[in-house]
């Protein structure tokens, strides 16, 4: 039920594909006629895109998996993947983000790539570099203009 109000209130949704699954293809389906269904009461919704996660270069089954999902979605998928990575799986075993755990890792620099494609994909500049000032908004329609843009820190500053 909770993914179904969250699709319910959301214009956009990515999709992880793990690449070493076939799972992750089969699972799709169900999530697709979800998607369908969602769609007579969020007109609005869309699939931003497909996430390749967990991928591993070096693992056969992975290039043929993330070959098949790159063959059957397109131009949906995501240049940037996810690697396979300790420092995610560590990040979540001790309840931390990637980010907190290890800013310079490799899992850390795929998500804040992925960060940067889903904010092109929307149509937002990115401005490296710069922190977000929460004043610089001043009305609601600045969130309209075409030239929207936003600032994002590249790294992570722990504010403890």
């Amino acid at each position: 039920m909770l993914t179904v109000n969250a699709l319910v209130a959301s214009d956009y949704c990515l999709i992880p594909m793990e690449s070493g699954s076939k799972y992750s293809l089969d699972g799709y389906e169900d999530l697709e006629e979800l998607i369908r269904d969602v769609k007579d009461v969020n007109q609005d919704l869309d699939i931003l895109g497909v996430l390749i996660t967990k991928h591993d270069g070096r693992k056969n089954v992975c290039k043929a998996m993330k070959a098949a999902i790159e063959r059957r979605f397109r131009d949906k998928v995501f240049k940037t993947s996810i690697v396979s990575a300790a420092k995610i799986q560590e990040a979540e075993t001790t309840k931390k983000t990637v980010f907190q755990l290890d800013r310079q890792s490799t899992g850390a620099r795929d998500f804040m790539e992925l960060g940067r494609e889903v904010l092109s994909r929307l149509g937002l500049k990115i401005m490296a570099g710069e922190e977000v000032e929460p004043q610089a908004i001043t009305q609601q329609s600045d969130l309209n203009q075409s030239e929207d843009r936003v600032n994002i820190e590249v790294g992570y500053e722990d504010q403890r």
